[in-house]
């Protein structure tokens, strides 16, 4: 698979081919000897000629791009120098220095900015996307793959839209995403289709084939391929033409098409051969390797072993010779760097002599300033003191705070979860003391107590849970456009068999078509906890009426019970903390009050609004204020 590089920077050149010219290259070098150097076309050529070599030939490129700069700078052309800079970042992309080539590429952003270059500003977010992958900085590239093609988007531009989206489809390859790189591999081809792209369209084809292998398409894979290989062929793409054919040849090799899969490694071979492409040929002797060992013709397959151990053997020497060639260079840049140093450290000591006798003369200006300096001195360390006493005061508050909350932590951990834990050992402990006498109805009151005292600790330990999560910003808020009719019906469902063992009704009136922008996973939190002590604090046969509505630009949740009620004095001791659930009037119900404590957090996290309204033994109104989504 192939990560595209735009490779022509979108000026406005206009070529016309020589008709006794061997290809663009001979066309570009002949109009450049043509042109005199101060021509407007001059610098144009240069930048294209650039573009055309960077990947075959770095260095004479970075000729070209240091010459094209040099003409802008002396032109004041700011749109060559844009396109010079983009394809002086290719240059530097291509030879691994990619921290080099970002930098170039946010330079050229910058003043493509300045001159309202939309095609310039795709081009360099394309490589700074192309950088940030090699980087392995996926999702940095997918962001700047995003940012082209919504500029593509507004500008029609569909190559660069078929690149962007190919680019990212090879990135969620990369991670393993193979659904959604099939997805963008298919929005691509449709961009390049649309402008009958060649080299676009048969990239993608083989891109997209080697996805489908990847999910066992095998048929889909091989149509795919098989539409690449023959656009590249006609394009007389040599390494296109070899990579499509070898990935065909490891799919029919998967499928035990031995003679098929060989016949088709021999033909890449013969294209690799002939254009010198050594990595292509090194990855088919390690697959006739395979094809021969499956024959059972070992002769051949340890030949091709062999083969491919040589040739990966002269691949790491070139990389070796490239990488001392690299070394080479960066020390002779050094050595010049440490000369520029040396010379420059000359002048500062000259400079500095000079100075002296400057210098001398602010000595007694200099005395005159001591005492004001003094005075600042003083005036800053006060100043500063001031600000550390504040600093100090304000790490007590939240040190009292912490203490605040470790109390209250322990105190549910040492008397609420005691306690009905408590009950368990008595209640057990009594069944099984007094097994043998047990009547039927006392046996179901123990069965009764025992699944009340199970239920309060399930309760507990999940909101307990929670809140530690969320004192320690364990939960991460991911806010997603919702439908809060939804949420509430799943939780419905799952405290269905709390209402019916209190013959209780959940009634849900809601508007289908009103979305709010919230946590699924917080609200479902807050809505189960209202609902679950909506049904504890009722009594049986009751009813809890849930709507949902739009109300001043919000959409609102409420949930309104029939039962024993609160006083505004107990709802504010509730969600300070400094009260517990079981000590409200009326109620025989057990309970930390944990779990609205947690409800006011995450709402104030969703950036919501929590309002509650209650009278004593007619009931309690939670109303939920949510901003709607855009």
């Amino acid at each position: 698979m192939r990560i595209l590089r735009i490779i022509f920077c979108g000026g406005l050149l206009t070529i016309s081919f020589l008709p006794n010219a061997q290809n663009k290259w001979d066309s570009l070098i002949y109009l450049l000897v043509e042109e005199p150097p101060s021509s407007e076309l001059y610098g144009e050529l240069l930048v294209e000629i650039a573009w055309q070599i960077s990947e075959l030939d770095p260095d004479t490129a970075n000729y070209y791009t240091s010459l094209a700069m040099d003409y802008a700078q002396k032109k004041g052309d700011d749109s060559i120098l844009c396109r010079a800079l983009i394809a002086q970042s290719a240059v530097r992309s291509y030879k691994g220095k990619h921290a080099e080539s970002i930098e170039l590429s946010y330079k050229a952003i910058r003043l493509a900015e300045e001159l309202r270059d939309s095609v310039s500003i795709m081009d360099a977010s394309n490589n700074i996307g192309i950088d940030l992958y090699y980087l392995e900085d996926y999702q940095g590239a997918i962001t700047y793959y995003q940012r082209l093609i919504e500029i593509a988007k507004l500008v029609n531009n569909q190559i660069q839209l078929g690149y962007g989206y190919n680019n990212i489809a090879l990135i969620k390859g990369e991670l393993g995403q193979v659904e959604e790189e099939i997805e963008f591999y298919n929005l691509a081809l449709e961009a390049f289709n649309k402008i009958n792209d060649a080299y676009g369209l048969a990239n993608t084809q083989v891109n997209l084939g080697t996805a489908y292998n990847k999910v066992g398409k095998s048929t889909q894979a091989i149509e795919n391929l098989k539409n690449g290989y023959e656009v590249f062929q006609s394009m007389e793409n040599s390494n296109g033409e070899a990579d499509a054919l070898t990935i065909l040849a490891e799919i029919y090799l998967k499928e035990g098409e031995y003679a098929r899969s060989l016949e088709l490694l021999k033909s890449s071979n013969q294209v690799s051969e002939k254009f010198g492409l050594d990595l292509q040929l090194q990855a088919n002797d390690r697959l006739l390797y395979q094809v021969y060992e499956a024959i059972g013709n070992k002769t051949m397959a340890f030949n091709y072993l062999k083969s491919y151990h040589e040739q990966f053997k002269k691949v790491r020497e070139t990389e070796q010779m490239q990488l001392v060639a690299d070394l080479r260079e960066a020390y002779e840049s050094e050595k010049k760097e440490q000369e520029i140093a040396r010379l420059s450290q000359e002048n500062e000591i000259i400079q500095l002599r000079a100075e002296q006798t400057e210098q001398q003369r602010f000595i007694l200006f200099l005395g005159l300033l001591f005492l004001v300096v003094i005075a600042v001195a003083i005036f800053l360390f006060y100043r500063s003191k001031e600000k550390s006493n504040k600093r100090l005061i304000e790490a007590n508050q939240q040190l009292e705070q912490l203490n605040q909350t470790k109390n209250r932590l322990f105190s549910i951990i040492s008397h609420d979860l005691k306690s009905p834990l408590s009950s368990f050992h008595l209640i057990t402990k009594s069944l099984t003391d007094n097994w043998d006498s047990l009547e039927k109805d006392h046996l179901k009151d123990f069965l009764i107590t025992l699944r009340d005292s199970s239920a309060n600790v399930r309760d507990m330990m999940d909101n307990l849970l929670k809140w530690a999560l969320a004192q320690t910003d364990q939960l991460q808020y991911e806010p997603q456009s919702l439908n809060p009719g939804e949420v509430i019906s799943e939780v419905k469902n799952q405290l269905h068999a709390v209402a019916t063992l209190k013959k209780m009704e959940i009634n849900i009136r809601q508007d289908d078509s009103l979305k709010i922008e919230a946590d699924k996973a917080f609200l479902e939190i807050v809505i189960r906890n209202l609902v679950s002590n909506a049904l504890k604090y009722s009594e049986v046969q009751k009813k809890i009426e849930v709507m949902v509505e739009s109300h001043e630009g919000m959409g609102v949740i409420s949930i309104q019970d029939q039962g024993v009620g609160m006083e505004q004095q107990q709802i504010d001791a509730l969600f300070s903390g400094d009260m517990v659930a079981h000590d409200i009037q009326n109620s025989s119900e057990k309970g930390t009050g944990l779990g609205l404590v947690l409800c006011k957090e995450l709402v104030h996290r969703m950036n919501g609004k929590l309002e509650v309204t209650s009278k004593i033994n007619e009931g309690t109104t939670f109303r939920l204020m949510f901003p709607k989504a855009a």
